[in-house]
């Protein structure tokens, strides 16, 4: 650490990557990869993005409504992969947090690929409220809507920490540990890591880790790693074809429509199978629209990002 002292103020030198990454990494086992967090917002609803294996800056761009400014980061990365070459890729952060973001924002933008299903800052809001859904339920929406009625691939769903804090740990502090992305991955690097993510060959965890997952053949199949004295319930998550694509508005005590994800049919991420132990299986009616999975275990999580969490795992949706 570089420090001096200016006008009776201390100040440390911040360093670029590339002064201090030899002191972290190391060949097979740890890597450091550049990224940014794109800071935008439309009106006072904020919009962030994260920007994964970036060469330089981008500065946050606004829209004329939420899914314009999402729009457009998401083609400042994109425009950035193209003129470098490089590998890389832009994910949604925390739609809930300052209710910034709703489903219905999500559904056209053919470029969003990624967006965050559980982060563990606890600011975000990942469960919602009664007026707002919960990112599960976002996801659910937005799947079934781009599937069935926009032609639109799917979105993966990615874990992170939101690390801000790391000398304090516990329920309310914004530490590390509480969610992270397995991908699965030729080689320890960003290329390679971003091919396998852009692939949807990884899940999100806050604690439980698979051996195994995905499709093969009709089957939906899951292979988790035990812990001792731990149990696992597996919920396969999936929307049919025939479902309802009616909604409504939520309304306030005056009966005026609010600014919220609209109010769907319970068809729409369904939980149609729960399975218990450490090989959960799910065969493909060919009715679905989308499989996905997720994993509970019965471990309370050590530095949770609510009080009460439990270790958890998600799965990528799949198309059958």
């Amino acid at each position: 650490v570089e420090r001096r002292d200016e006008k009776e103020k201390k100040q440390v030198r911040l360093k670029p990557l590339r002064e201090f990454r030899s002191f972290l990494e190391e060949p097979g086992k740890f890597l450091m990869i550049p990224g940014e967090e794109i800071s935008s917002s439309y009106a006072k609803l904020p919009v962030h993005m994260n920007g994964i294996n970036l060469r330089d800056v981008i500065p946050a761009a606004k829209g004329n409504n939420v899914a314009e400014t999402i729009d457009v980061n998401v083609r400042g990365v994109s425009a950035q992969r193209k003129k470098t070459g490089w590998k890389m890729l832009a994910i949604l952060n925390h739609p809930n947090f300052g209710w910034g973001v709703r489903a219905e924002d999500m559904l056209m933008s053919e470029e969003l690929k990624f967006f965050e299903i559980f982060n563990g800052h606890p600011g975000v809001r990942n469960y919602g409220d009664p007026t707002h859904a919960s990112c599960d339920r976002i996801w659910d929406i937005v799947l079934t809507l781009r599937l069935a009625k926009y032609k639109l691939p799917i979105i993966h769903g990615v874990a992170t920490d939101d690390a801000h804090g790391y000398h304090e740990f516990g329920v309310g502090k914004v530490n590390p540990g509480r969610g992270w992305v397995m991908v699965r991955s030729q080689h320890l690097s960003a290329e390679s890591i971003v091919r396998g993510m852009e692939a949807g060959d990884f899940y999100a965890s806050s604690g439980v880790t698979l051996d195994d997952f995905g499709r093969k053949d009709n089957e939906l199949s899951i292979k988790i790693r035990a812990e001792a004295g731990v149990t696992y319930k597996t919920q396969f998550v999936a929307t049919m074809r025939d479902v309802s694509l009616d909604s409504k508005p939520h309304l306030d005590k005056d009966g005026k429509g609010l600014e919220v994800t609209r109010l769907y049919s319970d068809e729409v991420g369904k939980v149609v199978s729960e399975v218990e132990g450490l090989n959960p299986k799910f065969t493909f009616t060919g009715k679905e629209l989308y499989v996905r999975a997720n994993v509970v275990s019965s471990k309370p999580h050590p530095n949770p990002y609510q009080k009460g969490d439990v270790e958890c795992a998600w799965t990528q949706p799949t198309v059958p």
